[in-house]
């Protein structure tokens, strides 16, 4: 377990900790501004996306691991694509329509 902390230390406490205080930078900025900064915002999201290794890396750590149950392993990954890629889409449309003419 010692092992683990330090590498999580060495490879991604910084850009955890500069992910969280990016957001929440954002959403001060954000809101003392009264949505003025509506470009800071959605860049402050984009900073998330970082995470998607931790998680392929935690999907593929269970994976490799020969006491999971496989039919729980099947239905995580299921849900996982059938909430993500929806979510994805939608913010990709909604980042699509804020900066688009909606003249068409």
């Amino acid at each position: 377990a010692g092992a683990n902390m330090y590498n999580y230390t060495l490879g991604r406490l910084l850009p955890d900790v500069l992910t969280t205080l990016s957001v929440h930078i954002g959403r001060l900025a954000f809101i003392a501004t009264a949505g003025d900064v509506v470009w800071l915002w959605y860049a402050v999201q984009v900073v998330r996306i970082s995470r998607i290794h931790d998680l392929m890396v935690h999907v593929e750590r269970i994976n490799c691991d020969l006491t999971t149950n496989v039919t729980l392993l099947a239905v995580y990954k299921f849900s996982l694509v059938l909430f993500s890629v929806p979510h994805w889409v939608g913010c990709a449309w909604l980042l699509i329509s804020k900066f688009s003419d909606p003249a068409w």
